[in-house]
Parts: structure tokens; sequence; C-alpha cells
């Protein structure tokens, strides 16, 4: 009877033991976003860490959201050669998480230096440089265009080669001089002679000659990614739902906020060079004629109005993501 009771005892410590564990583990899982719910971006800004927090204030905006990082990638940025840094530029690749806050998903570059937030990668599919900074090759769809110190001009190549991540081509100047050049995109880490840091590297030949380099992902017009998108309500505004699908298809929702009922409007919208972004609305019984608006794309995250809409009001409205 007494070694029975014993088993019960040693059976219901077990339990518990293994309840208390589970409890702990699932109390350091890190939150992880619902990817059902949720549509990715590639994403630019200053992160910061406060509080064993981070924060990001994105490319072209004064508001802070909240970043999360699951899979815990940004420590090894944030602390290197063993100082602590509290602020980061980082450009990445987010999925939307909870309101207008981000999660992680790929760190493309880090920097603790200030930067362009991307303006010099706008229309471009990469943009690759010498570790050392003595040429630079900037990447759109098949065209390689290359400078390099010690040729005084740049050279512009069309690429005859048809393989992801690698371009080949040939030029000859009005000189007489020809240049074969072949260009490749490795999925190795690199870092510059400015320390920093990126997920992609190159190789570049030029005429024999061999150079290495780092690699940054560009805006290019195929890159933006579809989505939801709302404006930030205030007093006396409407509430505005853009809804671009993946098939280009859009939705436009309209709630005027004065008792009238909801107007939603559909249409198509595709992407034109240096991120602008149309919106063709369809014609209706109250509205005879097709609305065109145009958005300036920021980050691939971010749409500003350009111009005036009878729907939508001024130039500079700002349209963020949702889930």
């Amino acid at each position: 009877m007494i070694s029975r009771l014993l088993r019960l005892k040693f059976i219901f410590i077990g339990v518990v033991v293994t309840v208390l564990l589970s409890g702990c583990m699932a109390a350091v899982q890190p939150a992880a976003v619902n990817e059902n719910k949720s549509f990715s971006k590639l994403l630019r800004g200053t992160v910061y860490l406060e509080n064993s927090q981070y924060k990001i204030r994105l490319c072209g905006t004064t508001t802070f959201a909240k970043l999360f990082d699951p899979k815990q990638q940004l420590i090894s940025h944030f602390s290197r050669k063993g100082d602590l840094r509290p602020t980061m530029y980082l450009e990445f690749s987010g999925t939307a998480a909870q309101s207008l806050d981000w999660q992680v998903d790929k760190i493309l570059f880090s920097s603790v230096k200030a930067n362009d937030c991307g303006l010099s990668m706008q229309s471009l599919d990469y943009l690759a440089k010498g570790k050392k900074g003595l040429w630079q090759a900037r990447v759109i769809e098949d065209k390689v265009q290359l400078s390099k110190q010690n040729i005084y001009s740049q050279l512009e190549f069309l690429s005859v080669e048809n393989r992801k991540n690698s371009w080949s081509g040939e030029v000859v100047l009005a000189t007489g001089r020809a240049y074969k050049m072949n260009l490749k995109i490795l999925q190795q880490e690199c870092m510059d002679q400015l320390q920093q840091w990126y997920a992609l590297s190159a190789e570049l030949r030029i005429n024999g000659e061999s150079h290495l380099g780092c690699v940054r992902k560009g805006d290019s017009v195929t890159e933006f990614n579809s989505g939801k998108y709302s404006n930030i309500l205030s007093a006396g505004n409407a509430f505005i739902v853009l809804n671009l699908a993946s098939d280009n298809s859009v939705k436009l929702i309209l709630d005027y906020r004065n008792g009238h009922p909801i107007v939603v409007s559909k249409g198509q919208w595709k992407m034109h060079p240096e991120q602008i972004l149309e919106v063709a609305l369809n014609s209706t019984q109250t509205s005879p004629e097709q609305s065109v608006m145009l958005f300036q794309v920021f980050n691939n995250n971010e749409l500003r109005l350009k111009g005036f809409s009878e729907l939508l009001g001024n130039n500079g409205l700002k349209l963020l993501p949702v889930y």
C-alpha cells in the first residue's frame, strides 16, 4: 500500500514538473506573426534598442513602431566587437505585425552610419560596390551600368546570359577599346571598408581581372509587393483602405464618417519607373469617368498621393500598410 502511494506521489510530481517546464518554455518563446494574416515588405529605417526592446523609425516617417525579432538576428548587428550600439540603420525584409508594427524576417544590410534611406537604390534590382570602393555596378533587369577606377566613362552592358543573379556582356567604346564583363551575386555575407554589413556578395570579372564586392538589394518596380494600406485617422478625415491584390486588382474603401454609406470602388493597379504606383478605378453610376490616382512609393512601404484626387483630397495623403 505504501509503495503504491509512493508511486502515485512520484507520478504526480512528474506531471507538475512537466507542466511547469512547458510553461517556462512557452514564456520565453518570442512572439511570431501569423503568416496567413500578414504580408512582407522590403523595409529601411533606423532601429533603436531601448530597455531590451527594438523600435524602428522607417525612412520617410517620424513615427516609431515596434520591431519584433523572434529569430534573434539583430543582436549580432547591435553588438560588434564587444560594443553595444544604441542605434543601427537597417534594410530588411519584414512581416507586418500587430497594428503598424513589424517583424524581422531577413536582414539584408546594416550600418552604424547614417544612410541615404535607399535613395540611391530606387528603380534598381541590385547595387554592387567594391569592398574598397574602387568600382560600382548598378543592375536593372538585364542591364549592368559599371563605373570603375581608371575607366573614365560609365560602361553599360546588356547581358546575354539568362541565368538568375548572373550577367555577362561586352561593349566596344568609340575609341575601339572593348570590355568583357561578368557579374555574379553570391549568397555570402560581406563587410566593406566602412564596416557596413551585407547579406550578399558580388564577384566581378572585367577583361579577365577579378574583383570582389558587396551587394545591396534595390527598389525595382518588380519588387513592389501587394498589400493593404490605410491612413491614420484624425478628426474630420475619412477612413481610407486601399487593398492592392497580387493579381493587380484594387479595391478602394472610403468611409467619410458622416452617416452616408461606405463607398467601394474597384479597378486595377500597376507600377511605373521611379517607384510611382498608378491606381485606376472603374467608372460607376455615380462617377461615370474613370478615376486615376498616382502614389509615390517610399521604401516599398509607404504610399503618398501625388497631386489632387476628387476621392482622396490633396497632395501628400499618406497611406501605411496594415494587415
